[in-house]
C-alpha cells in the first residue's frame, strides 16, 4: 500500500475551515452549558444530552480536520523505540507524586466490536434428552461494566471538553501528532468511522453542520481509496 500523502486538493482549505468553525462553535456552547455553579452536580441526562449532541459532533469535526490537515503532510518514520530504566534496589524514602495527566485529544474513533460466540441463555438452543439431566456448563459472559455515576461522567465529560480546547488551539500540532501515531502503527488502517459519523444525527448542528462534516468526511474517504 502507497502511504504518501496524496496531492492537495484546491478544496481542502475550506473544508477544514467550515469542519474547524463548526468545531470551535460547539466547543463555544459547551463551555455555556457546563457553567455550572460550584458544588452542583449536573444530572446524568443533561450530560448524556450534551455528550451527544454537542462534544461527539464537535469531536468528529476537529477531527476530520486534523486528519484532513495531516494528510497534505510528509509522512514521519517511526521513532526509535526506548527501553525503560532498571528499577532501583532501594525504594525512595520519598515518592515523587506525578501530577496528573493533562487530558489528549483522542485522534482515532472506536469500530463497532466484532461478533463474538457468546448467546444469550434465552437465545440458545434446547435439546431435551432422555435420562438423568446433563450437568449444564458454565457460560462465559462478557464483564459487566460498573455503572458510572454523575460525578464520574461530568468529570470525563469535562476532560474531554478541556481536550478538545487544547488541540483547537494547536490543530497543526494534533496533525503532526496524528503522523507520528501512524508511523508507530504496524500497518495503515482507518483510524476514523467513514461509515458512521459521530454526532451526525444531531439537531443542534442542522444541515449546514452535517453538510460540512458529509463533505470533509467524503474527501478523506476519496484521499484514502487514491492511496490504498
Amino acid at each position: 500500500m502507497d502511504t504518501s500523502a496524496a496531492p492537495p486538493s484546491p478544496d481542502t482549505e475550506p473544508l477544514i475551515y467550515k469542519a474547524a468553525h463548526l468545531a470551535f462553535w460547539l466547543a463555544g456552547e459547551l463551555r455555556a452549558l457546563l457553567a455550572a455553579e460550584p458544588g452542583k452536580v449536573l444530572e446524568q441526562p443533561f450530560l448524556r444530552h450534551v455528550l451527544h449532541h454537542y462534544l461527539l459532533p464537535a469531536e468528529a469535526a476537529l477531527r476530520r480536520a486534523i486528519h484532513l490537515l495531516a494528510a497534505g503532510l510528509p509522512p514521519m518514520r517511526a521513532p526509535p523505540r526506548r527501553f525503560r530504566p532498571l528499577p532501583r534496589a532501594i525504594p525512595a524514602l520519598h515518592p515523587v507524586r506525578r501530577a496528573p495527566r493533562p487530558p489528549v485529544f483522542r485522534l482515532s474513533e472506536r469500530t463497532p466490536a466484532p461478533p463474538t460466540d457468546y448467546i444469550p441463555e434465552h437465545l440458545s438452543p434446547r435439546i431435551r434428552i432422555i435420562g438423568p439431566p446433563a450437568r449444564a456448563l458454565p457460560v462465559a459472559r462478557p464483564p459487566a461494566r460498573p455503572p458510572r455515576t454523575p460525578v464520574s461522567l461530568e468529570d470525563r465529560l469535562r476532560r474531554r471538553c478541556a481536550a478538545l480546547d487544547t488541540a483547537l488551539k494547536n490543530p497543526d500540532a494534533e496533525a503532526r501528532r496524528l503522523l507520528r501515531l501512524r508511523a508507530r502503527l504496524p500497518a495503515p488502517r482507518p483510524l476514523l468511522r467513514f461509515a458512521r459519523i459521530p454526532g451526525y444525527r444531531s439537531p443542534i448542528i442542522t444541515e449546514s453542520g452535517r453538510s460540512a462534516l458529509a463533505a470533509i468526511n467524503a474527501e478523506l474517504v476519496a484521499r484514502q481509496l487514491n492511496t490504498s
